[in-house]
């Protein structure tokens, strides 16, 4: 590269320096300001969040979950047709795979009541439920208790008490719609 081709190199770069740097010394139009459009501004675009799901009263679903252990934790091998029978109590109160569960587990769930010829019954909670809340449904922990009485027995006080633990996930009965019934997702029933 020859001295005048380097020169000529140099020159122009030092003018381009020259008017960038007069561009910056303020003597220039600034660019306009925008400001961020935040959603409750009033000069907002009417962003509205998307929800996911439905919030679920918390109170409406621990009566819901209670409600439903009374009837899922009873069984009594003595009645007519007794699955049937049984999920005929809280059938419509849950999800259609809580009962399709059920029916697979049915046999571990309530064998034991045929082998020691008993019925189970009165579920009550003993104690506070313990709540947790998330992505629209609610899990409702409820330590309660049933009797268990043998199917011959001549008193009542023959029985005694059991000690439970269930975990019930309560949700709308349609995904999303707040305005539904209530319905149980998910349950669990497991001995102290």
């Amino acid at each position: 590269m020859s001295t005048t081709t380097t020169r000529g190199v140099v020159g122009a770069m030092m003018l381009a320096a020259l008017v960038t740097m007069t561009g910056c010394a303020g003597d220039s139009p600034t660019a306009p300001s925008t400001s961020p459009v935040l959603p409750n501004d009033s000069g907002s675009l009417g962003v509205t969040p998307k929800h996911t799901f439905a919030e679920v009263p918390i109170a409406d679903a621990e009566v819901f979950a209670i409600e439903f252990i009374k009837l899922y934790g009873s069984f009594s091998p003595a009645n007519p047709d007794p699955g049937r029978t049984w999920m005929s109590t809280w059938r419509s109160l849950a999800m259609s795979e809580v009962s399709e569960r059920a029916e697979t587990e049915f046999d571990r769930m309530w064998g034991w009541t045929w082998d020691q010829q008993a019925q189970a019954q009165d579920v009550l909670p003993t104690g506070p439920a313990q709540i947790g809340a998330s992505f629209g449904t609610v899990t409702v922990r409820v330590p309660a208790r049933r009797y268990v009485l043998g199917l011959l027995a001549q008193r009542v006080a023959d029985g005694h008490w059991e000690n439970l633990h269930f975990e019930v996930v309560v949700g709308p009965r349609r995904l999303g719609d707040a305005n539904s019934d209530l319905a149980v997702y998910r349950v669990e029933m497991r001995g102290a």
